[in-house]
């Protein structure tokens, strides 16, 4: 199989028939595969674990291997662009739902299509421009309607650009068009749009394009006990109220140096 050459190990390999053409192309991705190993005279072969820089299996290495692949292959590779959406001071529900449009698991029509929420003799049209069936794709990104607010923007911002029709390649497209700096900026920008656009399809859809209206609830009755109907919160001037009994009380009892 070999020998030991002035402390190198050369690889000889025999073969009991003569090799074909297809052989050949065997042998030498084996060729270029096991010279990729450097052997060590005076030592044994012995496992290593890769994923641990000391070589040792661990319970801990494994599972985070696992789950690097698992979330790359969920993810498709978008790493840089999901940081770019967390760490961008948005509100939460907002960037909440720009990472559910990358990952396409808006509510769309066609997403619940696929999970048999609703029959396709129902409606499947853009409900913003009545056209195409809605996929998140094509409501964010290319129905006529979005396509003019996020040129609009564009045109705010004192850009021009040709965005991209899929999200990821869209996100990218769109703070790239400045400086550096100006990339957190940006991702702002287009995490508030998303939001708005999809805030905007449920008014349409479920209102018939009328805003949702606010149900006013009294501070009072906000104040009032979990058990009443209340969210529990404690009314200020009640508990100012409460301090004062509170100094009364020490001064009747006598229990402060001040009553005394």
């Amino acid at each position: 199989m070999g020998e030991w050459i002035d402390g190198v190990w050369v690889w000889s390999l025999n073969w009991i028939r003569g090799l074909r053409a297809r052989d050949e192309e065997q042998v030498s991705y084996l060729k270029t595969h096991i010279n990729n190993f450097a052997l060590v005279a005076g030592r044994n072969d012995e496992w290593k674990w890769k994923a641990n820089s000391n070589g040792v299996f661990t319970v801990k290495t494994a599972y985070r291997a696992i789950r690097k692949a698992a979330a790359l292959n969920e993810t498709g590779g978008k790493k840089f662009e999901f940081s770019l959406i967390w760490n961008t001071p948005a509100a939460h529900k907002a960037k909440t739902t720009a990472w559910r449009v990358l990952m396409g698991r808006m509510a769309t029509i066609e997403n619940l299509l696929k999970r048999n929420v609703i029959i396709p003799t129902q409606d499947i049209s853009c409900v913003l421009c009545q056209e195409k069936t809605e996929d998140s794709n094509h409501l964010f990104f290319s129905c006529q309607k979005t396509t003019e607010v996020w040129y609009d923007l564009l045109l705010w911002i004192g850009k021009s650009a040709a965005l991209h029709s899929s999200a990821s390649n869209h996100l990218m497209g769109f703070c790239n068009i400045g400086h550096k700096k100006d990339i957190l900026f940006l991702t702002g920008i287009w995490i508030c749009t998303v939001w708005c656009i999809w805030k905007k399809r449920n008014e349409v859809r479920f209102n018939h394009g009328e805003q949702r209206k606010i149900h006013w609830v009294s501070w009072e009755q906000i104040c009032m006990p979990l058990a009443e109907g209340g969210l529990g919160i404690r009314l200020f001037s009640e508990v100012v109220r409460v301090f004062s009994f509170k100094f009364w009380w020490r001064f009747q009892a006598k229990e402060s140096l001040w009553a005394k």
